[in-house]
């Protein structure tokens, strides 16, 4: 899929008439894709808030020249949860879905998305397919987190729990159909605003990462379905704010984001259990490396 960008060139009034649909986008540093993002909802019939969480790059800028687009610029950066719930706060729509500044939406995105609402009157969250930029579907959607999951993800023990992570990633399924999902990808979702209100909303103790777990789970437990839908597709460039930070600062508030979703839906016994195989997993890298120093 493409499609065409200048954004100087054509500033019509997003078409915001009869609303059902909210789009929530936060930016961060997102001056290099937020054009093209936005311009893919132009005519569109939807209501778009972009929440900037604090950007010292042009993107307010560039958010400014489309007509019809309500920018909240938040004076600290609320995190990706944090800054969607304050668009949620704002939006109006019936359905509110939360998009990546980096994603580039098809141009039936939004009457897609109410369609499959329709058709699907089970499902609180919708998830979309995800495209990269070569037009690959890329494997999204995943079981919720479970022990051995979890061990696979971030210990050497990966031989002992290799069929586990496979389960957790849904491995064998394409994502060229659509079917129901434990978790969707967090870059381009939707849910039901009486279901938001119901769950209490967003949980915006996680800055970034597990969040979408976290959401899905709590939907699920109200009684509501997670649905993928294959047939509406997005592309995704992927990464483009995160990368504007260091690696090992988000590589710390992945592990926060990680262990709160542990302490908030296991027992004290998962916890304890992941924790000791950290530890012996570290312990066993230190002596290897020891050995081969030796060696």
């Amino acid at each position: 899929m493409a499609f065409s960008t200048g954004y100087f060139v054509n500033k019509e009034l997003l078409v915001c008439h009869m609303r059902r649909i909210s789009i929530v986008i936060v930016t961060y540093e997102s001056s290099d894709t937020i054009a093209e993002c936005l311009e893919a909802l132009l005519t569109q019939n939807c209501e778009v808030i972009v929440v900037d969480n604090s950007s010292n790059d042009k993107t307010n800028e560039i958010v400014g020249n489309f007509s019809g687009v309500e920018l909240i610029a938040s004076p600290t950066n609320l995190g990706f949860n944090g800054g969607n719930q304050l668009g949620y706060e704002h939006a109006t729509g019936g359905i509110i879905n939360f998009l990546n500044p980096d994603t580039i939406p098809g141009p039936t995105y939004v009457s897609d998305l109410q369609g499959s609402f329709d058709k699907h009157p089970k499902a609180g969250i919708i998830g979309t397919r995800i495209n990269d930029e070569n037009g690959a579907t890329v494997p999204i959607c995943s079981t919720f987190p479970s022990l051995t999951s979890l061990i696979h993800e971030h210990t050497r023990f990966r031989k002992v729990t290799k069929k586990a992570y496979e389960h957790f990633r849904y491995a064998g399924w394409d994502r060229l159909d659509s079917r129901s999902v434990d978790a969707v990808c967090g870059a381009s979702f939707s849910v039901r605003r009486n279901v938001l209100e119901l769950i209490g909303g967003l949980d915006t103790n996680y800055f970034l990462y597990f969040e979408e777990y976290d959401l899905c789970k709590r939907v699920k437990a109200a009684g509501y379905d997670v649905f993928y839908d294959s047939s509406i597709q997005v592309i995704h460039k992927g990464g483009v704010s995160t990368g504007q930070l260091g690696s090992k600062y988000i590589e710390n508030i992945y592990f926060q984001s990680r262990d709160r979703y542990i302490r908030k839906f296991h027992s004290f016994l998962f916890g304890l259990t992941f924790r000791l195989s950290l530890r012996l997993s570290r312990t066993l890298n230190w002596l290897a490396a020891v050995r081969n120093k030796i060696i």
